[in-house]
């Protein structure tokens, strides 16, 4: 059996919750293994977490005894986004500099990722929105089984797709990654893998892949997958193209409207029950996202982030009482509708944006 190394971050990372590790390391051979660890919370990030991902990243980049880095959750899921409670208490307590640097640091490991000199393979087994997909999507090979399942849910509290999910989702087939956007719906693996997300749909249990993955490395993913017809996904994909092929948020929602189906009335009551103002925004930025590079898209996240925070915009706040806090699941939103958002709002906190100062790395 291989000699398996434990390796730990740089000490200055905080990892630790109590005596559990919250972001374990370790290495098998040439590989380096991160698993998030914090199955309670479905492995949400918070800033220690990122941080130990990014030192580790930092610490294996010019180490020639690994080759290659495979990320991991444990539980239920690979990972449920960002803490944004933690996020919610900065921006009640006007302290923006935890706002910044959260933001900015979790965008700076989804480039790290991209662009890393070295394979980075993301095995997800579960749920992964969010924050999740930022690890997920910018990993050069992503993995899934049948369980695993794909979204980004951040109009629901008033946010929008952020981690450059403006520049990956407009690549997806179709008009899915502006169906995934709007709705905040997550979809199946296998619809993730027709849409061009995955490179790799596991068509067995995931602890049988990581124990070849454990034995070979790499090569335990060569020819394997399970292929999926794109056919069978067919009936849906064109739906998602003719309800969401609107040159306006107010096109879609009428195409939704006219649509008889079931289909139509529960995503068109998916999509009216997010933030009017998130939706807005998020049209916009998916509407010019695919022109960008992946590290502008990251630029303009943070930016946006810091507008809608700064300017005290208050779906944020809201959206995470009500279905993270009080869980009511009713935000009170400032718009009741997306027809009822005022143009000229919109357009400032996009002005705003703009004219944001900072980078995220």
């Amino acid at each position: 059996m291989e000699q398996e190394n434990l390796i730990s971050p740089a000490p200055t990372v905080a990892i630790q919750a109590g005596t559990v590790q919250t972001v374990a390391i370790r290495q098998t051979g040439p590989t380096g293994w991160i698993t998030l660890n914090r199955p309670s919370a479905l492995n949400a990030l918070n800033g220690e977490m990122v941080r130990a991902i990014q030192q580790t990243l930092n610490l294996w980049r010019d180490d020639p005894a690994v080759t290659a880095i495979i990320l991991q959750g444990t539980g239920r899921a690979f990972c449920a986004g960002a803490d944004v409670r933690r996020l919610r208490e900065a921006v009640l307590a006007d302290d923006m500099d935890v706002v910044e640097t959260f933001f900015r640091e979790e965008y700076t490991l989804d480039h790290t990722i991209a662009t890393y000199p070295k394979p980075v393979l993301a095995l997800v087994d579960g749920l992964c929105v969010g924050g999740g997909m930022g690890l997920a999507m910018h990993a050069h090979s992503l993995v899934a089984t049948r369980a695993a399942s794909f979204g980004m849910p951040e109009t629901a509290i008033g946010l929008f797709p952020d981690v450059g999910a403006s520049q990956v989702l407009p690549q997806l087939r179709g008009r899915t990654g502006l169906y995934m956007a709007l709705t905040g719906r997550p979809i199946p693996a296998e619809m993730a893998h027709a849409a061009g997300l995955l490179t790799h749909l596991w068509p067995g249990d995931m602890s049988e892949l990581v124990a070849g993955l454990e034995k070979h490395g790499l090569a335990a993913l060569v020819e394997t997958g399970l292929p999926v017809s794109s056919s069978a996904f067919d009936h849906v994909f064109s739906r998602i193209d003719t309800c969401f092929s609107g040159t306006s948020l107010i096109d879609i929602l009428d195409a939704l409207a006219s649509e008889t189906s079931q289909w139509g009335e529960e995503t068109l009551a998916a999509i009216r029950e997010k933030s009017p103002a998130a939706l807005c925004w998020t049209f916009e930025m998916m509407r010019t996202g695919q022109k960008l590079t992946l590290q502008q898209a990251l630029n303009r996240d943070l930016a946006m982030a810091m507008a809608m925070t700064v300017t005290r915009l208050p779906d944020f706040a809201e959206g995470i009482r009500a279905l993270l806090v009080d869980k009511d699941r009713t935000p009170r939103w400032q718009d009741a509708r997306v027809e009822d958002v005022d143009p000229a709002i919109i357009a400032s906190v996009l002005k705003s944006a703009a004219s944001y100062p900072g980078t995220f790395c």
